[in-house]
């Protein structure tokens, strides 16, 4: 349902969707099955969006990039309903 990747060393250098969206070690296919992602730093969630497709990254090619779109109020309440306990520091990717 949700994937959860942490933009904590980028957030200070460009916006929150610029942060998620690229070069992130997944399984593509695993990675395409899922509705959102979340990007987390510090803890906390920086943003909120709909995985639209899931792709090679141009620049790393052994990674992953996500075509991403702001998620709506509902779909907001659906995803923290569904991370909710959990613990959102100390990972790179998870896969929620």
């Amino acid at each position: 349902m949700v994937i959860a990747v942490n933009i904590g060393k980028n957030i200070t250098r460009m916006s929150a969707i610029d942060a998620t969206k690229r070069a992130w070690k997944l399984n593509r296919l695993k990675a395409s099955s899922h509705n959102y992602v979340i990007g987390v730093a510090n803890g906390a969630v920086s943003g909120y969006y709909n995985l639209n497709s899931v792709f090679v990254d141009r620049r790393e090619p052994d990674r992953v990039a996500f075509k991403l779109s702001p998620c709506t109020t509902s779909q907001i309440r659906v995803i923290n309903h569904a991370i909710r306990g959990l613990g959102l520091s100390g990972f790179v990717t998870k896969y929620i």
